[in-house]
């Protein structure tokens, strides 16, 4: 049986997702932009991902509609290396739980070559199912 909540791994979207999502635990950094201008960076993690989007946990609430810019780190042989991702908040949880607030990122843009970095990582995560 799938999972009910939208917002949880486990849940099939149907034929809303167009990209395949994995589970990761991935550190991330996060800033939102405002008119130009860059907010205090925070950090968080990517629960899943996929080349369409993630979720991520943060311990301040963005609203839907806003935008951000992500730095996903991930390990590269025997070093971490870094995405840099425009991303637009699609949803967001009002409660706080015990990982922070959770937020539905749709990706905007990806740095030089980042697509083909994001799927190559992806490729080492299991598949939601």
């Amino acid at each position: 049986m799938t999972n009910s909540d939208p917002h949880e791994p486990g849940h099939r979207m149907g034929d809303r997702r167009k990209h395949r999502r994995h589970f990761v635990d991935l550190p991330i950094d996060c800033c939102a932009i405002q008119k130009s201008r860059r907010g205090p960076i925070q950090a968080g993690v990517a629960e899943n991902a996929g080349v369409g989007g993630f979720l991520i946990y943060l311990n301040q609430r963005f609203s839907p509609g806003s935008h951000l810019v992500i730095e996903l780190y991930y390990k590269d042989s025997y070093q971490f290396s870094s995405i840099k991702i425009l991303g637009k908040v699609i949803w967001s949880n009002e409660q706080r739980d015990t990982s922070g607030y959770k937020h539905g990122v749709k990706l905007l843009k990806l740095e030089n070559g980042g697509g083909r970095k994001l799927r190559s990582i992806l490729e080492n995560f299991p598949s939601l199912i």
